[in-house]
């Protein structure tokens, strides 16, 4: 990604450390985490500290609006939102939910009602109690484009995520290649 390459290690390690992170900050088994990141190997590291913890994730296109943005953050419960820096209408917008109690953001610097991404990370251990989940929990909630109507959330549990990787691994054949899965 932009010239520099990351290994599992790199992603493990943060995604832990986030992970301890969100779990300072009250994040429990259960809880909705959205994300509204501009693609980047964070995108990863946010999706993998959420699962975790035991939360779910809520994925957000970061090209959506602030009121399309705020609607999913406000159906879906959201108690936490990581986007980007540069979104600041969409961070006013999620100030106004009650729900969403921290709002992270990559990049830029410490305002007062935001936490830094990076803070999260280089403030917490590689060390980690991994939450476990029954294979029935919520663990993505993915947002249709809302074409009829309001956007609704589709709820894919565990299972419904591990079916998914071990039917990509069985098509391979000898060696992995990209896959496209379609959600949900």
């Amino acid at each position: 990604f932009k010239d520099k390459e990351y290994t599992n290690h790199w992603i493990r390690s943060r995604s832990h450390q986030l992970a301890n992170g969100l779990k300072k900050l009250g994040v429990k088994k259960g809880d909705k985490v959205a994300v509204g990141l501009q693609n980047s190997p964070d995108v990863l590291v946010s999706f993998q500290a959420i699962l975790r913890v035991g939360a779910t994730i809520a994925p957000i296109m970061f090209n959506l609006g602030p009121d399309e943005t705020k609607y999913i953050l406000e159906n879906c419960d959201a108690s936490v939102f990581i986007t980007n820096h540069e979104a600041e209408e969409k961070i006013q917008k999620a100030n106004e939910i009650s729900a969403v109690k921290h709002i992270i953001t990559l990049g830029g610097e410490k305002t007062p009602g935001i936490t830094p991404y990076e803070e999260l990370i280089e403030n917490n251990t590689v060390e980690l109690d991994i939450v476990e989940v029954d294979e029935d929990d919520l663990a993505l909630l993915i947002y249709t484009a809302g074409t009829t109507g309001k956007p609704k959330g589709v709820m894919l549990s565990h299972a419904s995520l591990n079916h998914q990787a071990v039917a990509t691994y069985e098509l391979w054949d000898d060696e992995p290649r990209r896959t496209l899965s379609c959600l949900p």
